[in-house]
Order: C-alpha cells, then sequence, then structure tokens
C-alpha cells in the first residue's frame, strides 16, 4: 500500500484528488514507478558527465526530458490516458535507441528495466488490449535491435569500469523497485476485490436472514434450492394495527420501516418465548 501522504502530494499537485481511492491509488503509483525512472535517468546522464564526457548521452537525455515534459503536461491537461500512452512509447523506443547509438547491449542498460515496465507496468495502468500491444511492440523492438547489431556489428563503445559497475547497481536496485510496487500494487487490488465480495457475501446472508429462517436459509446457500417440507400441524397468525394507516401517513420512509421492524421483531421475541 502506497503511503498516504504520498498519494496526498501526487493527488493535489496534479489535480485528481477528487477521484475514488482507487482510481488516486492507480494514478500514483504509475507516477510514482514513472518519477523513480526519470530520476534513475537522470543520474545515468549525470554519471555520463562525470566519468565519461565523451560517450554518446543524448539519448537517455532525450528520455529524462520527454518524461519531464510529459509530466508537465499531464499536470496542465490533466489528461491521464495521453500521459500514460506517450510514456508507453518512451519505455518502448528510448531504452533500445540507446543501445543502438551505444555500440550495442551493454551491461546494467535500462533494457532490462524496459522488459518489466513494457508487459507488467502497462497491464496494471492501461487495458488488457493496450497491455497485449504495448508486450507485442516491445518483442518487436528488441528483435529489431538484435538483428541490427547482428547485421551492422557496430563498434563498441567501452564504459570505464566506474559506469558498468554503477549501472549494475542502477539497474538491479531500480528494476527490482518497479516490481515491488507493481506487485504491491496487483496484491493491494487482489485483496480489496475479494474484501468486496466478502462484504457482498456477508450482506447478501444476512438478507436471507431477515427473511428466512437460519435453517432454510443454511440450505438454501448450501444447495441453491430448498426441500419442501411438510407438517402435520401449522399456526398461522394474522395482525392488524388499530389505526396504523393513519399513524404511517405521518411517518418518513425511514420511520415506517423502523416502526414496522420493531413491532415483528417484538412478535417474534413473543413466539419464541411461547
Amino acid at each position: 500500500m502506497l503511503p498516504a501522504s504520498l498519494k496526498s502530494i501526487f493527488s493535489r499537485f496534479f489535480g485528481f484528488q477528487h477521484l475514488t481511492p482507487e482510481e488516486i491509488e492507480h494514478r500514483t503509483l504509475a507516477l510514482t514507478i514513472i518519477v523513480l525512472i526519470t530520476l534513475l535517468d537522470f543520474t545515468y546522464n549525470l554519471a555520463f558527465y562525470l566519468f565519461d564526457g565523451t560517450f554518446t548521452w543524448w539519448t537517455t537525455a532525450t528520455y529524462f526530458v520527454a518524461s519531464t515534459v510529459n509530466l508537465i503536461r499531464f499536470k496542465s491537461k490533466g489528461n491521464f490516458r495521453s500521459f500514460r500512452n506517450f510514456q508507453i512509447v518512451l519505455t518502448i523506443a528510448l531504452p533500445l535507441l540507446a543501445q543502438i547509438t551505444h555500440g550495442g547491449f551493454s551491461n546494467g542498460s535500462g533494457v532490462v528495466l524496459a522488459a518489466f515496465l513494457a508487459p507488467l507496468g502497462t497491464m496494471m495502468f492501461a487495458s488488457l488490449r493496450t497491455a497485449r500491444i504495448t508486450f507485442f511492440a516491445y518483442l518487436a523492438a528488441l528483435a529489431f535491435a538484435g538483428v541490427w547489431e547482428y547485421f551492422a556489428r557496430p563498434a563498441p563503445n567501452n564504459l570505464p569500469r566506474e559506469l558498468h559497475l554503477l549501472f549494475f547497481e542502477f539497474n538491479f536496485s531500480f528494476t527490482a523497485a518497479v516490481a515491488y510496487f507493481l506487485m504491491e500494487g496487483f496484491l493491494r487490488n487482489k485483496a480489496t476485490l475479494l474484501a468486496m465480495v466478502q462484504a457482498e457475501h456477508e450482506k447478501a446472508d444476512s438478507l436471507l436472514l431477515d427473511i428466512l429462517p437460519a435453517e432454510t436459509a443454511q440450505e438454501l446457500k448450501e444447495n441453491g434450492s430448498v426441500q419442501a417440507k411438510s407438517y402435520q400441524v401449522a399456526t398461522v397468525m394474522f395482525t392488524d394495527f388499530v389505526g396504523f394507516s393513519a399513524f404511517a401517513r405521518t411517518l418518513t420512509a425511514e420511520a415506517l420501516v423502523e416502526q414496522i421492524d420493531f413491532y415483528f421483531r417484538a412478535f417474534d421475541d413473543i413466539v419464541n418465548k411461547h
């Protein structure tokens, strides 16, 4: 479960505090992951600058700028669907483009992070159809990059040992964080749905017990039907309330139901005692 303070900050800053708690949780989780990845990309570029100023850094810088602009655009326009779809395109295209411009796949790259986000992240934040399209688009882009590297045989850009180690740490830390947030969101949604089903089940049981005897209600729940019972002797009691019609006209609907419930509970108590 995401902290309430984080949900409050994101919902107020991006202007979706009026939505349902489920939708606020949904959007906050998406924004948290995107902000984390944007910060990761910033550290990538900072590392390029500090350890290897000649390295091709413009693709990761493009990802950082594009993600930042997308966040600003979402704040001003409030169109979550457009924001989400644009971020999906960035997730598929730019990590793979970075590998091509960097001379091929390298250790600690962002491709592994994109491999998590393409199928899992999209499934959490979009429809199943969109998630399926995104997943196959990612596979196609990955295959294209692999075929390109096989035939082009680009000269690799040898990263300094410090960058390899740093990117290795970044890659696994942020991939683990994204996987955790996604699974936590999934499990929380599952728990919420199960709680809702259980609550509705209890309401249905309570309604049955209000209408039917406990034995009959239990039989109906277990078998889906009730076997007719035969009694040698049965007593039917009719009741009438003198002046109740005129009295009922002075009551609200809620008060009338309460009065009827009060009287019939009293009759039930008398029957149970005698």
